[in-house]
């Protein structure tokens, strides 16, 4: 019996897809991505360490782990090849011992000879991502991932890329969205980070103003509806939605599994005492990263939401809570959400990319979450920001 070939993301591109050239220039090697595969991203991702966000980023790649590694031991390489993250990709792709050791022994000698002669050629990238991903809205290599490896490891700072972009035959589309684009949004109080350094001088911190931002812009406008915040904890720290959504003739009600002077009813997200399609809205304010069972939350928050119901929820990125939102892994969030009924209407960042931030200063309980999400050694380059979605009940 014949066995049907599943045709994978690579297949689909050279069936469904022609490529059309619309330009030539040079690049600054760090704004050029890893592609970002469909049909091989989840083996990718069991070797990747450190952020999720920055697994597309070439450095982080397990090719530039190898030459790294291989700049520091020599030959003595191959003594631990079997441990590299580069050889372990390739035997997570189906490649046997003998042709995965082939590749790894054609990618050093692609290494040296771009060493030895310097590199006059260049790559090829797409103009836009192929298919809509969580970690990367700007320029991936369609061809030449080795070559651009090798650069980046010698320290080279450019390289000339050809951009090309998909253009679906016979009018077909191929791809949709893998999971929800995740754009960057400025903090609207803040024209410069100056201000947010105001902010944390008089002892508001920067994360905590751009969190209340996102509370001020999306909330102002509900009017007449009924409100549940999960969450809500306690009059000194909260209750800043509660004002927001009161003063539009809102109804409101508080839940939080401590019985606090803001709590209408104590219990938790997974178990609430309301009757279904009691609310409008369910907000919450960096609440959902310390869920416990984030499966029957959402199923929880279902239950109780009217059709058509809408939830806001923000959580901060690389500071605490579940490893999903201390690594960043929006593939995950965004999986779990929509396995549970809902739609997500937008998924974005708030004070993403802001190099001259004042870093947040990490706490050895932190840090404690940052070990337990294996991106520890990278703590020194990351940036706290917030993340906040809006879903709407299918």
């Amino acid at each position: 019996m014949s066995r049907k070939k599943e045709i994978g993301f690579l297949d689909h591109l050279k069936h469904d897809i022609e490529m059309v050239q619309v330009g030539v220039k040079d690049m600054p090697i760090e704004q050029l991505h890893i592609q970002y595969n469909l049909d091989r991203f989840e083996k990718y991702k069991t070797v990747h360490i450190g952020p999720m966000d920055m697994i597309l980023d070439i450095k982080a790649s397990p090719h530039c782990r190898l030459l790294r590694a291989y700049q520091e031991h020599g030959d003595k390489i191959w003594k631990r090849i079997r441990r590299t993250a580069y050889y372990k990709m390739l035997r997570r792709y189906g490649k046997s011992r003998k042709r995965a050791i082939e590749r790894v022994e054609k990618f050093l000698k692609i290494y040296e000879s771009i060493k030895a002669d310097s590199f006059n050629g260049g790559v090829i990238a797409v103009a836009e991502p192929i298919a809509a991903n969580p970690f990367n809205s700007g320029y991936e290599i369609y061809e030449g991932h080795h070559r651009a490896a090798c650069c980046s490891a010698l320290g080279m700072k450019t390289l000339s890329v050809t951009f090309v972009k998909p253009v679906a035959k016979n009018g077909k589309q191929p791809f949709g969205n893998a999971t929800a684009k995740i754009t960057d949004m400025p903090c609207t109080a803040c024209v410069s980070y100056d201000h947010c350094k105001q902010c944390d001088s008089k002892g508001d911190h920067s994360l905590r103003r751009c969190q209340r931002m996102v509370e001020k812009v999306y909330y102002s406008d509900i009017s007449g509806k009924d409100v549940l915040e999960v969450g809500c904890g306690t009059k000194a720290k909260g209750g800043f939605i509660k004002d927001i959504v009161e003063s539009n003739n809102c109804r409101w009600k508080g839940i939080d599994v401590l019985d606090t002077d803001l709590t209408t009813h104590v219990c938790g997200v997974e178990k609430m005492p309301f009757a279904e399609n009691s609310f409008d809205y369910v907000l919450g304010s960096q609440t959902i990263e310390h869920w416990k069972k984030h499966g029957k939350a959402f199923r929880e928050i279902y239950r109780v939401l009217k059709p058509d119901g809408i939830v806001s929820m923000t959580a901060p990125v690389h500071l605490h809570g579940h490893k999903n939102f201390v690594s960043g892994d929006f593939a995950a969030v965004t999986e779990l959400i929509l396995k549970n009924g809902f739609e997500i209407e937008k998924f974005e960042t708030w004070r993403r990319h802001h190099c001259d931030m004042t870093p947040y200063r990490l706490l050895d309980y932190h840090k404690k979450h940052l070990r337990r999400a294996g991106v520890f050694e990278y703590y020194d380059d990351m940036t706290v920001y917030i993340i906040h979605f809006l879903l709407r009940k299918a």
